[in-house]
């Protein structure tokens, strides 16, 4: 009687086994989902301040022109100095280069997906200007204005 009872349990614990088995692969398949979708959301996030930068650019440019292209602007009570191309340059009122004032001047919200810059790397000579804002896991949005173009790239590392 014993051994009739341990049978009839055998395709109930093969029932088990396969259901945990499809439920093991279904959880695995919405990790690689959900993985691959948090790597596109932050290549999406840091696309989308490069454009937020740049769109600031030009509405600091705007302003030049209408005001009468100015070498410095007041602006939201900060003094801007621009380029012979209207471009803003990374110099704050203590007329030092300073890629931390262009930051905050072309992107106020200084955060990406809730992070800063863990490292700014400058690199300007003369009148061209170059800064590296490098966040977490080696992405960085690089912003220069060289030979009187202003671009904006993103980048992971």
């Amino acid at each position: 009687m014993l051994f009739r009872a341990n049978i009839a349990m055998v395709p109930d614990r093969f029932r088990l086994v396969i259901w945990l088995v499809a439920i093991s692969i279904l959880l695995l398949s919405l990790f690689s989902v959900v993985e691959k979708l948090q790597a596109d959301m932050g290549e999406t996030a840091f696309l989308l301040a490069s454009k937020r930068i740049i769109e600031r650019a030009g509405f600091y440019k705007q302003q030049w022109v209408l005001k009468g292209q100015p070498e410095q602007l007041d602006i939201d009570r900060q003094k801007i100095l621009f380029s012979s191309n209207g471009w803003v340059l990374p110099i704050g009122e203590d007329r030092t280069s300073s890629c931390q004032f262009w930051f905050a001047l072309l992107y106020p919200k200084q955060r990406v997906l809730d992070e800063t810059p863990v490292r700014v790397v400058e690199s300007s000579e003369l009148d061209n200007y170059r800064c590296n804002y490098i966040f977490a896991q080696g992405k960085q949005i690089q912003v220069q204005l060289v030979e009187g173009k202003f671009s904006v790239d993103t980048d992971n590392d």
